[in-house]
């Protein structure tokens, strides 16, 4: 073998090596970003969860402490409708299972933030152990939102994505009222 094409191996094999380090760098990087999206998106389910207890806790029930919770509200619905939107456009599966988590949610919160606005505001800080009062069974919902998306991170996706199907298929003829 000639020095000259020792060099040439050395050369490619060099840059073999660099784009292999450069495409799982990147592939490391998007992965991440996605489970700061993912988990940003639970987070704003759960903020959207702890509004009947805000809306309870209220200072006041006057025009002005209305309007600020009201738009805290509005903040949050609009918050999490926007992860729903971004999760059927980047991921179809995890956002298809999204959208049956905020769904469960909504069906749930509805009568609890009607409900929260009824009540009285609160004079005592006994009073503001709600224990639970609002609370939502969605746990069924929850899971099957973190499997899509723990599938989704997965560098097996494309091959995961047959079971993640067949678990919102599942889900969807086990749960039919939810």
């Amino acid at each position: 073998m000639s020095a000259n094409a020792v060099t040439l191996l050395v050369g490619a094999t060099t840059a073999l090596v660099a784009l292999a380090g450069y495409l799982l760098t990147q592939a490391t990087a998007r992965r991440d970003r996605e489970t700061h999206f993912y988990a940003r998106a639970l987070e704003a389910i759960k903020e959207f969860e702890e509004m009947p207890y805000r809306i309870s806790r209220r200072a006041s029930s006057d025009g002005a402490t209305r309007s600020a919770v009201g738009g805290q509200l509005s903040d949050t619905y609009v918050e999490v409708e926007f992860y729903r939107a971004w999760l059927r456009i980047h991921s179809p599966l995890a956002g298809e299972a999204y959208s049956i988590l905020l769904t469960r949610c909504h069906r749930e919160l509805r009568e609890h933030i009607r409900k929260a606005w009824e009540n009285p505001v609160l004079e005592t800080d006994s009073e503001a152990q709600l224990n639970g009062e609002f609370d939502i069974d969605n746990s069924v919902e929850w899971e099957l939102f973190i499997l899509a998306a723990g599938r989704e991170l997965s560098l097996r996706a494309p091959l995961r994505r047959v079971g993640t199907r067949q678990a919102i298929r599942k889900y969807r003829t086990q749960h039919p009222d939810r």
